[in-house]
C-alpha cells in the first residue's frame, strides 16, 4: 500500500507539471484559441495526459527549425544567396563545438522573426516592427525613423509580442518562420556600449553603480557614475564571475543573446553591411518600401534628435541632480557625435553664452555643427570613427585585452571576426617581440 501512494505520488507530481508546460506552451505561442481550436488544441494535451505513466515523461522538444522557408514572389531563396549561404554555414560549423547559448528575445511580423541582439542596429528594427504594427501609441509617425528612442524601448505593447526559446521550447511559430539576426565585430560593440551608456549617462544609476562600487575609495561624486572610464568599464566587464553568460545584454556575448545554433537564421546580418543586408531582409518582407524615402542627412539629424531628446530626458531623474546638469550632459552629448563621426574631432564644444543651454538649444548647435562640416569623403568619416575606438583600446592592457578575447570567443569564431585585428593588436604585438629580442639579446651577452 505504501509503495502504491508513492507511485501515486509520483505520478500526479508529473501530472502537474506536465499541466504547467502545456500552459506556458499555450502561452509563448502568443495565440488566443477559442472555441473548435482552443478545445483541438486542450484534447491534444488531455491524449498525452491519458498515456503518460511516471516512467514515461520526457520534456516537450523545441519543434523542428526548417531551413528554407517559401520565399517572396519574384525574389531569390535565401538559401541561394551566396553571401548569406556562407555565413549560415559558418556559423553552423562552428555550432557543433558549441554546446550552451541561448534566445532571450524575439519578436515578429506576419511569418518573420527576428532575434534581437541590443548595440547591434536593433532600435532601428524595433522601430520598423512596432511602425508595421501599428504600436506606437497614440501618436502616429510617418516612419520608423521618426519614432523617439523612448517609445522604441519603453512604450506600450498592443500588437508586437515577444518570445523567447530555448533547447527544449520554441513558439510554434517559429519552424515555419523567415528568421533573421544582425551581428557585430565584439571590440565595436563594447566600445559602442560603454559610449551610449556611460560616457552618456543612461546607466549610471544602474551598472554604473556596480562599477565604481569596485574602487577602493569613495566619495558622494564617484557614487554618481560620472567618471568611469572606458578602462574601468572593460575591467569591470572581464573580472565579473560566470563570464559572458552574466554581463548586461548590451555587451552581453551574441551566444547568450541569440545562439545561431539553437535560433538558426536564414540570414545573419551584419552591421558592418546593415544598409546593404537590411535591404534585403526588408526585401523578404516585401517592405522594401521601407527605405525608399531613405535620405542619410536627414537620417543623421533624426539620430542626433534622438540622443539629445533621451538623455535629456534621463536627466530629469532624480539620480543625476546632483551629479550633472544641462551643460555638462551637452559637452557630452557632443563628444559622442564626434565619436560617431556626425561632428569633426577639432571641432570645440560652443560656448552657449550668458543664457546657458538646454535641450533645444544644443539640438541647434549640433545641427548648425553637423551642417556646417568640412566636406570629407565617407572613408574619413569612416577612419575618425575608428580612431576613435583604437584610442580608446589603446589604454586597455594585454592581458585584459585576452580576455575579452576569451569571452567572446564563440562570437569572433562563429561570425568570422577577427579577434586580433591590427588596428588594435599590432602595436601589442610588436612590443612582445621588443621585449623577446632584448631578452634573447641579454641571454647571448651573458
Amino acid at each position: 500500500m505504501r509503495m502504491v501512494r508513492r507511485l501515486g505520488g509520483r505520478f500526479f507530481l508529473v501530472l502537474a507539471m506536465l499541466a504547467l508546460v502545456a500552459c506556458v506552451a499555450l502561452f509563448y505561442e502568443g495565440n488566443i484559441l477559442t472555441g473548435d481550436a482552443l478545445r483541438q488544441k486542450l484534447s491534444g494535451y488531455h491524449r498525452a495526459l491519458a498515456q503518460l505513466s511516471p516512467e514515461s515523461y520526457t520534456p516537450r522538444p523545441a519543434p523542428a527549425l526548417s531551413t528554407r522557408p517559401p520565399p517572396p514572389p519574384g525574389t531569390t531563396p535565401v538559401w541561394q544567396n551566396p553571401v548569406y549561404a556562407e555565413r549560415r554555414h559558418r556559423s553552423e560549423n562552428v555550432c557543433s563545438k558549441v554546446r550552451n547559448g541561448g534566445v532571450v528575445r524575439l519578436t515578429r511580423y506576419g511569418n518573420v522573426s527576428y532575434c534581437v541582439v541590443p548595440k547591434i542596429g536593433c532600435t532601428f528594427w524595433l522601430n520598423v516592427f512596432r511602425f508595421l504594427h501599428g504600436d506606437t501609441g497614440n501618436k502616429k509617425y510617418p516612419s520608423p525613423f521618426a519614432i523617439p528612442r523612448v517609445v522604441t524601448h519603453y512604450g506600450a505593447r498592443k500588437n508586437m509580442k515577444y518570445y523567447s526559446t530555448n533547447s527544449t521550447f520554441a513558439p510554434s511559430h517559429l519552424a515555419q518562420d523567415l528568421r533573421f539576426m544582425f551581428v557585430r565585430d565584439p571590440y565595436s560593440r563594447l566600445w559602442s556600449a560603454y559610449v551610449d551608456k556611460f560616457l552618456l549617462i543612461d546607466y549610471w544609476r544602474s551598472e554604473g553603480k556596480n562599477i565604481v562600487r569596485l574602487r577602493p575609495k569613495k566619495d558622494n561624486m564617484t557614487m554618481c557614475a560620472r567618471d568611469i572610464s572606458f578602462k574601468e568599464f572593460v575591467e569591470y566587464v572581464v573580472s565579473r564571475p560566470g563570464g559572458g553568460r552574466v554581463l548586461n545584454e548590451h555587451w552581453k556575448p551574441i551566444l547568450y543573446m541569440c545562439s545561431s545554433c539553437q535560433y538558426q537564421p536564414h540570414v545573419i546580418g551584419k552591421l558592418e553591411t546593415f544598409s546593404h543586408d537590411s535591404r534585403y531582409v526588408l526585401g523578404l518582407m516585401n517592405s522594401s518600401w521601407i527605405l525608399d524615402a531613405y535620405d542619410h542627412q536627414q537620417h543623421v539629424y533624426q539620430e542626433m534628435d534622438m540622443l539629445i531628446e533621451y538623455n535629456f530626458q534621463v536627466l530629469k531623474t532624480k539620480h543625476y541632480a546632483n551629479c550633472t546638469d544641462d551643460t555638462d550632459l551637452s559637452r557630452r552629448l557632443w563628444k559622442t557625435f564626434q565619436i560617431n563621426g556626425y561632428i569633426p574631432t577639432e571641432a570645440a564644444f560652443p560656448d552657449p553664452g550668458p543664457a546657458g543651454i538646454n535641450s533645444s538649444t544644443f539640438r541647434t548647435l549640433a545641427h548648425d555643427a553637423y551642417r556646417n562640416r568640412p566636406a570629407k569623403s565617407p572613408a574619413e568619416w569612416k577612419q575618425q570613427r575608428e580612431q576613435a575606438m583604437v584610442d580608446a583600446f589603446n589604454d586597455i592592457s594585454t592581458e585584459t585585452m585576452n580576455k575579452l578575447k576569451k569571452i567572446y570567443q564563440e562570437d569572433f569564431e562563429m561570425f568570422d571576426y577577427d579577434p586580433e585585428p591590427d588596428s588594435l593588436f599590432a602595436g601589442r604585438k610588436k612590443t612582445i617581440e621588443q621585449k623577446k629580442d632584448k631578452k634573447e639579446s641579454n641571454n647571448v651577452k651573458s
